[in-house]
């Protein structure tokens, strides 16, 4: 049964999702960007990441992890999933610790999900005391989260809005049974959610494509939105690039082969330059090497939300890299980065590699120095992008399409008015 609400009063929302809100984690990111200026007392949050959470003018979260579940799974009076705060000693950001991509764990992980150890009265009072109105459900690959969104809304009385931002249950080229069985329970619960949903959201024309042909529902395209504008500085003595962003998926590879074509490019050229990479998670030895064998390259680790605005702002060129393996083309082509209205909001000109079918590089063909073919990453291209007028043009180009798409205030604005309406 849906609650009664007294009309005009302000929603009471709650955020479902694998991450915690966050000022530097790309899907808290995305998170943070729309719900920035909501009513702080109205908004709460359950999450299934062992993160803690670093927005402190929120102050209501629930995390339940992997770690939970197998606690509770094996120790008999083991409480799963608690209340957590920005006050929280351990700030160190972890990961779950059952998030492999092979298969079979992944399935393993579901079923461990399913014994609802989740299902607690600790839970059940916290969702009674929020006693949320609408729950904003940024739904992922795991079938275990629609089932607890379902629980919410049935428990409280609230009405679910979903908001994809990745493909989860697009068909891909798999030999292993238990990526067929997963996509199933996926596909099974994404359609009987959709149908219950009062909004469904997607990032990108390609993405709400795709999902309504599979799922039957058509969704409303939400761009995601850089939380500040910041202004651009000086250029510097030599070629600055920048990449910030993860390194799974091959995109490691794309980054070598423009590390070792600047590499190339600075045997005979004046102006050197230089390529630092910046990822929340450390690389391991085998990546790190194919990354800094060039000495045009280096890996910097990781940095805070405001250290890396510094450095991107710094730089000359900002990288935007995907791999050209097939599966990698697979995992991302739907992909949209929480970097990219980011990177148009500096100013800066974008060196965008990659497939030129994925969703991210369709988007940039009109405003960043695209490269859509590994052959083509090279010294000649890079002596290219280093001309003063083409890196002025690209950056011009660049921040005219952020402010035609990616204005956070009107995004914003426009979303809350879509959610408190639903």
């Amino acid at each position: 049964m849906l609650k009664k609400r007294v009309v005009g009063e302000m929603k009471r929302i709650l955020i479902l999702s694998n991450n915690v809100l966050s000022e530097i984690s790309n899907n808290g990111k995305t998170l943070l960007s729309f719900f920035k200026n909501y009513e702080c007392s109205h908004i709460a949050q359950l999450y299934f990441s062992d993160e803690i959470p670093d927005v402190e003018c929120f102050t209501k979260y629930y995390r339940i992890s992997d770690k939970d579940i197998l606690k509770a799974i094996f120790r008999r009076h083991a409480e799963c999933g608690h209340s957590v705060s920005t006050t929280d000693v351990n700030k160190e950001i972890k990961r779950n610790i059952f998030m492999p991509k092979n298969y079979f764990l992944r399935f393993l992980r579901e079923v461990l999900w399913y014994s609802k150890r989740w299902r607690t009265e600790r839970l059940k009072g916290w969702l009674n005391e929020f006693s949320p109105d609408l729950v904003f459900f940024m739904g992922g690959d795991c079938c275990f989260a629609y089932d607890i969104c379902e629980y919410i809304c049935d428990t409280t009385g609230a009405v679910p809005v979903l908001y994809i931002t990745d493909d989860y249950i697009l068909k891909r080229y798999e030999v292993s049974p238990f990526f067929w069985i997963r996509r199933g329970m996926l596909l099974r619960r994404m359609k009987k959610l959709t149908k219950r949903c009062v909004d469904f959201f997607t990032i990108s024309e390609p993405m709400r494509k795709c999902y309504k042909d599979v799922l039957g529902k058509d969704s409303i395209v939400i761009a995601n939105v850089s939380i500040d504008l910041h202004d651009a500085v000086p250029i510097n003595s030599k070629y600055e690039l920048i990449y910030a962003g993860g390194l799974h998926y091959n995109r490691w590879k794309t980054l070598s082969a423009i590390g070792y074509a600047l590499s190339m490019y600075n045997i005979d050229a004046e102006k050197k330059a230089h390529l630092t990479i910046y990822s929340t998670k450390k690389p391991s030895t085998k990546v790190l090497n194919a990354l800094e064998q060039h000495t045009a390259c280096s890996y910097r680790g990781t940095l805070a939300a405001d250290e890396i605005m510094k450095e991107l702002q710094a730089a000359d060129i900002l990288v935007h890299a995907e791999a050209f393996d097939r599966k990698s083309r697979q995992a991302t082509r739907l992909s949209f980065s929480t970097k990219i209205p980011e990177y148009l909001s500096l100013r800066k000109c974008i060196l965008a590699v990659g497939p030129k079918e994925l969703a991210s590089m369709e988007y940039l063909k009109d405003c960043a120095f695209s490269i859509t073919d590994p052959v083509m990453i090279n010294k000649t291209n890079m002596a290219m992008l280093f001309n003063e007028n083409e890196l002025e043009h690209m950056a011009e180009r660049a921040y005219e399409k952020y402010l035609k798409n990616h204005s956070v205030e009107m995004i914003r604005e426009r979303f809350i008015e879509r959610l408190t309406n639903s």
